[in-house]
């Protein structure tokens, strides 16, 4: 695989790949102090990872 390609991917998707660093930080230390704050803390990233991946509900049901 080319270098440039590589650089290339990173530089357009820079702030996805600081935001999920930041949050798998987060969520690190969370664990760090406590299992349970640690595994609420994951589930809330969680749910807001889903919601920032399909943010409308159009309503019309599913299937």
């Amino acid at each position: 695989m080319n270098l440039n390609k590589i650089n290339d991917f990173i530089i357009n998707n820079i702030h996805t790949i600081l935001f999920i660093l930041g949050l798998g930080l987060f969520v690190f230390s969370m664990f760090m102090v406590n299992r349970i704050a640690g595994l609420f803390t994951l589930s809330i990233v969680l749910i807001i990872i889903a919601l920032l991946l399909n943010p409308k509900d159009d309503g019309k049901g599913g299937g």
